[in-house]
């Protein structure tokens, strides 16, 4: 309504995405600058490409036919029980909160089935005991060096990224010693098989009942500007145009450092690599292809996430059943949902 009344930026200037993400009973009122990926490494040999947008039910089918002694994630994706159930509820509740209908089905089987998988499902244990317990600084280098192959040696399925740039994607996969194209990229499973985007730096809104909505319009379209969004040439912001000419540019500068200087050498906590940081037009369009998935919000309803990690924690204690926390969980949701909506 803005845009058509003062003009500016439109919603087709913004990553298609993005502005599906923030779409709410037809409108958009909110808009991001900037963007992060918050997704998963895995093998392509043993996550294939055809599962990027997995659903639940096919998380399962793969996570609970896991080799004997593989763990769900590597050190650095899931440190405890907590972090598998953020991963498969929290990071993505509007696969079980639909907030324009102010309804949710946290009394489904489908999420039993998640809490009891949490409970259960093998993961390498905390990192920070093993700090808190005086782990030498020698130790903790080759625990994490370990922790580096565990992907490659099929001892953990999925590895962690969280990238706001093209370039930090391909330093991560490097981390684990891959090569952009080795890997399948995995965020939270959804029913829709969407992944999730995180809000960077600035979430912006336009109050129309504001003292000035055109000089918010005014301002909110300064920020999100071409030229305001390629100011650093970095980062995934949330224009079109922008958000290609940045990638473009990231990429230009990694070729000219291979040819000029070889190999890149980045460090990760205690554990120094050194890799190509080129990235080919192919790695690019699949990357791509995979961030046009990205429709889901990652997060962000932090008292709904309260009532959630409250009673897990609960469930996880041992002080109930999965069925009881689903149904303690369903009500407390639902009252909340119908004293906010």
């Amino acid at each position: 309504e803005l845009s058509e009344q003062y003009g500016g930026f439109t919603k087709d200037d913004i990553l298609d995405n993005v502005a599906a993400a923030c779409e709410y009973k037809g409108g958009l009122y909110c808009i991001p600058s900037l963007i992060m990926i918050d997704a998963r490494f895995a093998d392509r040999n043993v996550i294939g490409m055809e599962h990027q947008n997995w659903t639940l039910d096919e998380f399962f089918e793969i996570a609970e036919n896991m080799p004997e002694g593989m763990y769900l994630g590597d050190q650095w994706s899931f440190d405890d029980r907590e972090e598998v159930f953020q991963f498969l509820v929290s990071q993505n509740l509007t696969q079980w909160v639909d907030f324009e209908r102010a309804a949710c089905s946290f009394d489904s089987d489908k999420f039993v089935h998640t809490l009891e998988f949490c409970r259960g499902v093998n993961i390498l244990p905390d990192y920070m005991d093993k700090v808190d317990a005086g782990l030498s600084d020698e130790d903790r280098r080759l625990d994490e060096a370990e922790n580096i192959y565990r992907l490659r040696k099929g001892e953990s399925l999925l590895g962690f990224v969280n990238a706001g740039d093209i370039g930090e994607f391909r330093s991560q996969a490097a981390h684990y010693m891959y090569e952009l194209d080795e890997v399948t990229l995995l965020g939270a499973p959804s029913d829709d098989g969407g992944g999730m985007i995180r809000f960077g730096n600035g979430i912006y809104s336009v109050f129309g009942c504001g003292n000035c909505p055109e000089g918010g319009w005014d301002f909110l379209n300064y920020l999100i500007s071409y030229d305001k969004q390629t100011e650093f040439e970095y980062g995934f912001y949330s224009r079109k145009d922008s958000f290609k000419h940045n990638a473009r540019y990231r990429m230009e500068q990694a070729s000219k450092s291979a040819e000029e200087y070889g190999l890149t050498s980045a460090g990760f906590n205690n554990y120094e690599i050194e890799y190509d940081p080129t990235i080919t037009e192919e790695q690019y369009q699949e990357f791509c292809g995979y961030l046009a998935t990205c429709t889901h919000i990652y997060g962000g309803y932090s008292d709904i996430e309260s009532i959630l990690m409250e009673e897990y924690d609960k469930f996880i204690g041992g002080e109930m059943t999965a069925q009881q926390c689903a149904d303690l969980i369903q009500d407390r949701v639902s009252i909340y949902l119908s004293e906010t909506s």
